[in-house]
């Protein structure tokens, strides 16, 4: 009586199984690289030792690789009823008549792989094109290849050739009805360790033994070598009908462009903060041009920051906007070289980015960022240094609760802050309502037409130069050492405006180094739009407090005020804690401590009494000193003073006549 199981430890390590009817099968599928066999012995010789270690093993499927003679065709269903008796699936496996495994093997060229066909033939849930045993396919795709061999699908990208490399990111996928199973690796196929770990992943994915998996990689390697990109070509615009492309126009050429930008945030759902919705619209504009602004809003959680990032966006074509809920500290250093050019990087959340912070400093400061990182030279050993530059300039949009901005970050952005207060949340509460209106509905329906229209105006503006024939009439405050950068942002507003208005403005043209350069000039009705959002925004910023900070500040005046009326006590007598605060202003315990400290440091505020085990109780400081509703002042040079000093000096404005207005 026959006992034992030859190769028995495969079962083990693997849920395939292929039964041949002879050792000498067997062996030759191993020799092969094919480990996944155990022989019968003939075709009566299906003993109870296999029955039960296939079972014991969980092993799932069997394929059946009998000889091709009447004997083995004979037994090969009567092997399946009984594999099935012990819930596995068996498939029996079709040889060319008369050859058993080891012909195949000995007379056909590349028998692993063509082995590999039969088995999936010999599966009716493989995919068709691998049971009826089609030729590879290969496909060229802007990123890289695909390529589907034996009913496998691989996809790869990312294909860098550099010395002795060649690597590559490969992914086998797996589909099995409608459900995908994936494995990813990036390889060197240069480096036989590299290739050995993603046969292995990839033998795993797709259950195939090794040799097939082998022969499937060294195909890739050979498409990879052969590959050769196309030239990078300009990200794909979005086709516009003439229609679109009049609606576009006629926006862009619009003297009342501000006004109809603020009436299509309202109809998007955006209700409110004029001035800031105007700059934000300017600055993600302004990614076009050489010195981008870049914009952070601060405010209290809940208040609508991540709104207004969102519905800005909306408006610029989606190519040019990356939004990140999370950045790792090298993140922006291993992109590839222009994807970060002249694009908009928004970041929901300033905690998200980590030590990413300083690349986009960088970034925004040089205009571009360069790692150098070592690796192995797979053909010497030796460690060896490599370069990665990422090109900008971009502007970096990014929402933030943060109190304690460090000063080397808050110098690269203008700080907007969303209006906290109450009637500003009853416009907010009635814009809601309104969306569940015959109104609100109509506003959804034209909301596509409206984000289609300010993405082709994105699309139209041309590559200009722009330049301010004013600028040395131009004045801003010097007080504050930040005024330096500020200023800057100043300038660069006035730009952005001018480039936005390029369609109402006179093109012309210089020659230099023989290239023909196409600019504009500014004209006091950009500096007019640029004064008013400046004057709002900047202002705000050169200010020592956050905008949170300073609205605390206004609530605890006001309590102040209204206590003392009722105590009839004098404001130095008045002392609060931070639960009149709350009581008084609505804000959460959290908020309150978070801002409160600012004003204790800034000393706004005196805590006259707070040690440890005893309540904090405060003095508010200089109470009458401070106006809350009066903009800080930036020293902004009057726009009818501007234009008698122009005329004086002959400057000509490009819309000489024209009334200056701020809707204009």
């Amino acid at each position: 009586k026959m006992a034992g199981l030859f190769n028995r430890e495969c079962l083990k390590t693997h849920k395939t199984i292929i039964l041949t009817e002879a050792v000498i099968d067997s062996l030759t599928l191993i020799q092969a690289g094919i480990k996944n066999t155990i022989p019968s012995y003939g075709v009566n010789g299906l003993i109870s030792d296999h029955i039960n270690s296939l079972y014991q093993n969980q092993v799932k499927t069997v394929y059946i690789a009998f000889d091709a003679d009447k004997a083995g065709q004979d037994a090969m269903p009567k092997v399946k009823e009984r594999l099935g008796n012990a819930h596995i699936k068996a498939l029996p496996v079709t040889l060319p008549y008369g050859w058993d495994v080891n012909d195949f093997f000995i007379q056909t060229e590349n028998a692993a792989a063509h082995f590999q066909n039969l088995l999936a033939m010999a599966d009716p849930e493989a995919p068709a094109q691998a049971r009826q045993g089609k030729p590879d396919q290969m496909l060229k795709t802007d990123y890289g290849f695909t390529l589907t061999t034996s009913g496998r699908e691989y996809e790869v990208r990312g294909i860098v050739k550099r010395d002795s490399r060649l690597k590559a990111t490969v992914k086998g996928i797996k589909t099995i009805g409608a459900k995908r199973n994936m494995h990813v690796d990036t390889v060197d196929f240069y480096a036989a360790k590299s290739r050995l770990f993603l046969v292995k992943g990839l033998c795993d994915l797709f259950g195939a033994d090794e040799a097939a998996i082998t022969a499937d990689v060294e195909k890739l390697m050979e498409q990879a070598e052969a590959y050769t990109p196309e030239e990078q070509a300009p990200d794909k615009k979005d086709e516009m009908s003439a229609t679109e492309q009049e609606a576009a126009l006629a926006f862009l050429k619009n003297p009342a462009m501000f006004a109809e930008i603020l009436a299509d945030f309202e109809t998007l759902g955006y209700t409110g903060e004029e001035m800031n919705k105007l700059l934000c619209y300017v600055a993600v504009i302004s990614r076009m041009m050489e010195s981008p602004i870049s914009v952070m809003i601060q405010s209290r959680s809940a208040a609508g920051k991540s709104f207004l990032q969102d519905t800005v966006l909306l408006l610029i074509p989606e190519a040019d906007a990356i939004k990140y809920t999370r950045l790792t500290d090298q993140a922006l250093f291993y992109k590839e070289n222009g994807s970060l050019k002249h694009k908009t990087l928004a970041i929901e959340e300033l905690d998200g980015m980590n030590g990413a912070i300083y690349s986009i400093r960088s970034i925004q400061s040089s205009k571009k960022i360069t790692i150098a990182y070592t690796g192995k030279d797979p053909a010497t050993g030796r460690m060896r240094t490599e370069e990665n530059t990422v090109e900008g300039p971009l502007m970096v949009f990014i929402t933030t609760t943060q109190v304690d901005i460090d000063g080397e970050t808050a110098s690269r952005f203008v700080f907007i802050a969303i209006d906290e207060s109450e009637e500003m949340t009853r416009k907010i509460l009635a814009k809601q309502r309104e969306a569940h209106t015959m109104a609100g509905m109509l506003n959804k329906l034209k909301a596509e037409a409206i984000i289609k229209k300010h993405r082709n105006a994105n699309q139209l503006l041309r590559p200009l130069q722009v330049f301010n024939p004013y600028a040395d009439l131009l004045t801003f405050t010097s007080k504050s050492l930040r005024a330096r950068r500020d200023h800057t942002k100043y300038l660069n507003l006035i730009l952005a405006i001018a480039y936005l208005f390029q369609y109402q403005r006179k093109v012309r043209t210089m020659d230099f180094d023989g290239k023909t350069i196409e600019y504009i000039n500014v004209t006091l009705s950009d500096i007019e739009k640029a004064n008013t959002i400046a004057d709002y925004v900047l202002g705000r910023s050169l200010d020592e407090l956050p905008p949170p900070s300073r609205s605390l500040l206004a609530l605890i005046r006001q309590m102040t005020a209204q206590r003392c009326r009722e105590l009839n006590i004098k404001p130095e007598e008045y002392r609060f804690n931070r639960r009149d605060i709350r009581e008084f202003s609505g804000w959460s315990d959290f908020q309150v401590k978070t801002h409160i400290r600012q004003l204790e440091e800034l000393e706004y505020i005196y805590a006259v009494v707070g040690k440890k085990g005893k309540e904090y109780v405060y003095e508010l400081l200089l109470p009458d000193s401070l106006d809350e509703t009066r903009p800080f002042l930036i020293g902004l040079t009057d726009i009818r003073q501007l234009k008698r000093k122009a005329e004086k000096l002959g400057i000509q404005d490009d819309l000489e006549g024209q009334n200056l207005n701020l809707e204009g």
